[in-house]
């Protein structure tokens, strides 16, 4: 008798021990242990009954587990969080109600996700991942594999999908033609040559920059917001369609035509750098806050309607004229093209804008309060000009040196007492303005004339020649 009770003690014991579940990795065992969902006895071992049990979510980021033995008990989980490990290799084929799984910032080379068909989120960035495969996972809605060394991948089972992002790897090309519900799609820094987005209408958000693209057509995206092309090859875009967008950047391209929409109430900013732009229209904007232009070959700049709020930087073009009335810029910059004529009156709040490199620029035309406002105004280092260009508060829109080599040459300038002005029409008038707009010398010019302007306090003053519609500003 007490030897069978000895048998049937033993056979409990065993019986006992094989009911806890195999963790060797001593970190992963700790933070399940810890977990009182879990762990519901409350002891230093989890039951096989205590995770088959468990219904919810695991999270283990950033713990030093190199090794996922044991988490194949836990066939009711919905929600593994990884993140930030040392993980080279996990089997998940047993968590088959998984809907949500993260395992960013580990080692993995491969991932089976074959068994795993009521997955809906998938966050497997920044491995090592080669190659995956998603075919069985039809429920996905988002698909986050950044960075890592994907070569190719097939989304067309994947329908409903409304996030992927798969930037930072080696894709070569990219069909989401069949993923009609997708809203965002990142597939910025691969080495994409083609990215077929033909039936994908609900697009929202793409980032396509970084890439290899000639082409690209985002005519049909009627909800398309924001636009990043940054950095490709693209030689032509039209978003004239895109009557929704806000943000685009095609920055780094080879645009030698860009279609804006003729009228937009949504667009707020522009960045389109670094390309062979001759011409831009933007009419009858409500609100620009940003247009980044710099690099181009601009010689046509049309906003007329439009109001930008902070920013227009259209440095080295080759503009003749800026049309800004109606704008409230803070910042404005126009250095190295071939302006003749700008006026700055209407922008109260300006208080920094360049105009270096235009030499064919006289007169800048401002306002009396613009005048008046230091630090803010032409005495302000903020607003930096060529020597040869002046401020005033008219202007005629014919440049210094148009008119001096058409009617007349002044010298010396700077002049202290005699002012030499020679090569004038007869019936030319002369007048010196100060800043304020008064006349301080007004007088009628032969040819080779000379004024006295010794009695002139020193100073920077307008000269006037009018002659056969002509007016010249110099500084003195």
């Amino acid at each position: 008798m007490k030897t069978t009770l000895l048998f049937l003690s033993l056979v409990i014991s065993a019986s006992l021990f094989a009911q806890n579940v195999n963790i060797p990795d001593a970190n992963f065992k700790a933070r399940l242990v810890i977990n009182s969902s879990i762990n519901t006895n409350g002891d230093t071992e989890i039951q096989v009954s205590e995770a088959t049990a468990f219904v919810g979510s695991i999270f283990c980021n950033w713990c030093e587990i190199s090794n996922l033995t044991g988490i194949e008990a836990f066939t009711s989980v919905t929600d593994l969080q990884f993140r930030g490990n040392q993980l080279t290799d996990l089997d998940i084929s047993s968590n088959t109600a998984l809907t949500y799984f993260d395992c960013r910032d580990n080692l993995l080379t491969s991932l089976d996700l074959s068994a795993n068909t009521a997955l809906t989120s998938l966050l497997c960035l920044d491995n090592q991942i080669t190659s995956l495969d998603v075919s069985a996972n039809t429920a996905l809605s988002g698909l986050f594999c950044d960075g890592n060394q994907i070569t190719s991948l097939d989304v067309s089972g994947n329908t409903a999908l409304t996030s992927l992002t798969c930037s930072n790897n080696l894709l070569s090309s990219l069909d989401v033609s069949a993923n009609t519900a997708l809203s965002g799609l990142e597939c910025n820094s691969n080495q994409l040559t083609s990215l077929n987005l033909s039936a994908a209408n609900a697009l929202n958000y793409l980032n396509c920059s970084f890439n290899n693209l000639t082409s690209l057509d985002v005519s049909q995206f009627e909800n398309l917001s924001n636009l990043d092309c940054y950095n490709n090859q693209i030689t032509y875009l039209d978003v004239s369609q895109n009557e929704g967008l806000v943000f685009l950047s095609c920055t780094n391209n080879e645009l030698d035509t860009l279609i804006m929409p003729e009228a937009s109430q949504n667009f707020r900013e522009l960045e389109a750098s670094n390309n062979n732009l001759t011409h831009l229209e933007m009419t009858n904007y409500a609100l620009i806050a940003w247009i980044g232009a710099e690099n181009n070959q601009l010689n046509s700049v049309d906003l007329s309607g439009s109001t930008v709020e902070f920013l227009v930087s259209f440095n080295n073009n080759l503009i003749t004229e800026i049309n800004l009335d109606g704008s409230d810029l803070t910042y404005l910059l126009l250095e190295n093209n071939q302006l003749s004529f700008l006026d700055l009156s209407g922008l109260s709040n300006l208080s920094f804008f360049s105009t270096i490199g235009n030499p064919d620029l006289g007169c800048i035309k401002i306002n009396q309060d613009q005048l008046e406002n230091n630090p803010v105004g032409p005495d302000s280092d903020s607003w930096t000009v060529d020597a040869t260009t002046n401020y005033a508060l008219e202007c005629s829109n014919v440049s210094l040196n148009q008119a001096n080599q058409n009617v007349c040459k002044l010298y010396p300038n700077p002049a202290h007492e005699q002012l030499h002005i020679s090569g004038i029409d007869p019936k030319t008038k002369l007048t010196v303005y100060d800043f304020t707009g008064k006349a301080l010398i007004e007088k009628p010019l032969k040819d080779d004339s000379q004024i006295n302007i010794s009695i002139l306090e020193p100073g920077i003053y307008l000269l006037t020649i009018e002659g056969i519609g002509t007016k010249i500003f110099r500084k003195k």
